[in-house]
């Protein structure tokens, strides 16, 4: 997903049995700025981002994370679980964001989280 003039995503090495390597940021030429790596993975769950920040979700946990969209590197601001799950959850679900309300949902749950600046 790009913010500014860098693109934020998922990284996967098919190299190897497609392993999570985490969180990237390149810059428009593909120029890897920043990698979390395999210690700070998400499982297959997405992104969005808004107002600066990736919203990130893991897809076995429901634990969702709340980082900084800069290149100047790797900043967790927040991090919490918000679907129940027995880690065996498969959240694939784009997530959706309007309003200030994100909506997340995986097999069985939908949850609606109201992410809006106090």
């Amino acid at each position: 997903m790009f913010h500014g003039d860098h693109l934020y995503v998922q990284s996967f090495d098919a190299y190897h049995s497609n392993e999570n390597n985490g969180l990237a940021c390149l810059d428009r030429d593909g120029r890897l700025e920043w990698k979390t790596g395999p210690a700070e993975t998400f499982d297959y769950g997405n992104l969005l981002i808004a107002d600066g920040m990736i919203y990130v979700i893991n897809g076995k946990s429901g634990e969702l994370s709340l980082v900084e969209a800069t290149p100047a590197g790797y900043r967790l601001l927040a991090r919490h679980d918000v679907v129940p799950g027995d880690g065996q959850s498969k959240i694939w679900a784009p997530m959706a964001l309007a309003d200030g309300k994100l909506i997340i949902r995986d097999n069985t749950h939908l949850v609606c989280l109201d992410v809006r600046n106090p």
